[in-house]
């Protein structure tokens, strides 16, 4: 009697086992940007960023599941190219691809559009994803909106050594505060209308200043190289209110342009 029930339970555990649902992956904190179905490779695609795209720097992270079982597919490779059709023309802009999924399944990538939707044309991203265990891929073209934010985030101008328009995108801060914050900075150059690689070797300077009450502030510290195009520095913002970056930019001794970023926040 006692093997039977001893054999019973085993068998039951065994049952529950096998039938206890997949992990669940925690949703990513933000809103679905853009979305479409990869029919062929039997996925659907998400496309989350942390609030509403706008012109300037960000990141969005793309969650790719298994129409069948609704599972995140972490074992894929992601390729994104945005695209701008206007009437003249179609271009691209500077992205930051990574190697692959991150420990939450997630697909993120790194990008700076450099205009708004709207009468100028429309934003789509060129998604291809492969899945190298059925060695198939599908391409498809998701349309997003991109908003112009109240304070310009994307700044470009033509280098006064070469003639080749260099953007600088403000990374860091994005919510600044009273006090030493870190200033980073994204510098690209557009070499084609379709490619826009990271520039290194530049000498960047900043200096804060308060416009209305006529002040800047000490301790400030100049961004310098980091990797991926991206110069990282310190900025000191003494008060809230509004405060003018000025950015001087330079090649050797050259200065190749200057150009400012507002921020105005009042901290609480």
């Amino acid at each position: 009697m006692y093997k039977s029930i001893f054999f019973l339970l085993s068998i039951s555990l065994l049952f529950w086992a096998g039938c206890k649902p997949a992990p669940v992956v925690d949703p990513v904190e933000g809103v679905v940007v853009g979305e479409a179905a990869l029919t062929d490779l039997g996925l659907s695609l998400e496309l989350i960023a942390p609030d509403s795209l706008f012109a300037g720097y960000q990141t969005i992270k793309a969650a790719i599941k298994d129409m069948d079982t609704d599972e995140m597919r972490s074992d894929l490779e992601l390729t994104v190219i945005p695209m701008m059709t206007m009437t003249t023309m179609t271009h691209s802009v500077p992205i930051e691809q990574n190697a692959g999924s991150d420990t939450d399944g997630y697909y993120p990538f790194q990008t700076v559009f450099i205009m708004p939707s709207g009468d100028m044309g429309y934003w789509e991203l060129k998604v291809t994803v492969r899945d190298p265990l059925a060695d198939r891929e599908q391409t498809v073209m998701v349309p997003i909106e991109v908003v112009n934010p109240e304070e310009a985030k994307v700044r470009n101008f033509v280098a006064a050594d070469d003639s080749i328009p260099l953007f600088l995108s403000l990374v860091q801060p994005t919510e600044p505060t009273v006090g030493m914050n870190e200033f980073t900075l994204a510098v690209h150059k557009r070499e084609t209308m379709m490619n826009f690689p990271a520039v290194e070797g530049l000498t960047i300077e900043i200096e804060p200043t308060m416009p209305t009450m006529n002040h800047g502030s000490p301790n400030n510290v100049h961004p310098v190289y980091t990797a991926q195009g991206h110069y990282k520095g310190r900025v000191n913002f003494t008060m809230d209110g509004w405060w003018q970056v000025h950015v001087v930019v330079k090649r050797g001794e050259t200065v190749v342009g200057e150009t400012d970023f507002n921020l105005t926040f009042t901290d609480r």
